[in-house]
């Protein structure tokens, strides 16, 4: 089964920021970062339960190679993310 997908408005412009900020370090790395992103959206869209619960109700799912967590939840048949959190930043702000 593949999962619904939401992408909360504050997720969106994290993913944007992220894109923008890589691209402006080494040309071609923010659309490799996006590609990235895109293929975990993609993987977690089908196996969203294959993540544990970190801090209730939000799951995450590391992105491969680059600093960042995908926080979610699973809402019936539909799998909805909050933020891509940048694990260099302070963990006390991962789940506000």
């Amino acid at each position: 089964m593949t999962y619904k997908l939401i992408i909360k408005p504050d997720a969106e412009r994290e993913i944007k920021d992220a894109l923008a900020w890589y691209e402006s370090k080494h040309k071609g790395l923010g659309f490799r970062f996006l590609n990235i992103i895109k293929a975990e959206i993609a993987y977690l869209q089908k196996y969203p339960e294959h993540f544990q619960i970190q801090r209730y109700p939000f799951r995450q799912i590391s992105i491969a190679k680059f600093p960042y967590v995908i926080l979610f939840t699973i809402q019936n048949d539909t799998v909805v993310i909050y933020s891509l959190f940048n694990t260099h930043q302070n963990l006390a702000k991962k789940s506000k």
